[in-house]
């Protein structure tokens, strides 16, 4: 990330998309994306990754959290189509194909993060395009969003300065009163908040 920004990455998204990167190829290169993975082979690497895809899956109205895979595959190329009811089936991955990196494309695969992440990172999806001269692309999204346990009320909302990387910022503070467990040592503190 750019200096002063925060950066999250989702060690999910990067297992899922490595896992997809396993059944598109063969040999070596293979034998090195099952080997990073712990996995015996391209079966067993299918069955967790679907166990760890349901394990995951959750949508009761209280909280959400929803995985989302693709390929993208550039039209020089055929598709197997073994291999992309694979993706289908044990994934749950949506596979394209097209002339990756021009307009079309892109704005396929912005109006697909948008809609497997609810529209909730649109300002930054509006960057996201894939160059002319790329062969293939996997992307994997977490769609996650869970209500508080107990709710923060508006009400209580107060105005404050945030001392952040890139200097003071006023902020909107959220409030509440809770017991709770509270940690702390030399370098942080904090709350576990469910």
């Amino acid at each position: 990330s750019a200096e002063g920004e925060n950066a999250v990455c989702a060690p999910l998204n990067t297992y899922l998309a490595l896992a997809m990167l396993a059944e598109i190829t063969t040999g070596d290169s293979q034998k090195q994306v099952l080997d990073l993975l712990n996995a015996e082979s391209a079966e067993a690497l299918r069955t967790q990754a679907g166990q760890v895809w349901k394990a995951h899956y959750n949508n009761d109205g209280q909280s959400t959290s929803i995985l989302g895979s693709s390929l993208w595959l550039n039209d020089r190329y055929t598709c197997n189509e073994e291999t992309a009811q694979t993706l289908a089936d044990s994934y749950y991955a949506s596979v394209f194909r097209g002339n990756l990196g021009s307009t079309e494309m892109n704005e396929a695969l912005r109006s697909w993060l948008s809609e497997q992440t609810g529209g909730m990172l649109d300002d930054y999806i509006a960057t996201v395009g894939m160059k002319p001269e790329t062969e293939l692309t996997l992307a994997t999204t977490i769609y996650y969003s869970v209500r508080w346990h107990m709710a923060f009320e508006e009400k209580y909302n107060t105005e404050g300065i945030f001392h952040g990387t890139a200097g003071d910022t006023n902020e909107t503070y959220m409030n509440q009163t809770t017991s709770d467990s509270y940690y702390w040592n030399d370098r942080f503190e904090a709350i576990d908040l469910s």
